[in-house]
């Protein structure tokens, strides 16, 4: 059985540089770097109801809140990732 490979440790900075020249997305967690894989349509269903259902309720709560899919980035501690859906109140 083949050892894993271990991976190169990279700076937040070379991840932010590296992926404004992706094609592909990918997550940054304490200095490693994953591709990000597809997802099922099952899983878009998923996250498409919860967006709509997140708008459909803080329209009608009148919150200055907004929810966002899968392509907004999100900064917590050492990690970069970009969460199914979110909701912002800034």
């Amino acid at each position: 059985m083949p050892l894993p490979q271990q991976q190169q440790q990279i700076s937040e900075q070379e991840y932010l540089d590296g992926e404004l020249l992706s094609e592909m997305k990918h997550e940054f967690i304490d200095g490693s770097v994953y591709a990000m894989a597809g997802a099922s349509a099952d899983h878009g269903r998923i996250a498409g109801n919860l967006f709509a259902a997140f708008l459909r309720h803080l329209q009608e709560q009148k919150s200055p809140c907004e929810p966002f899919q899968a392509n907004m980035k999100v900064k917590n501690e050492k990690k970069f990732f970009y969460p199914d859906v979110l909701i912002s109140c800034e």
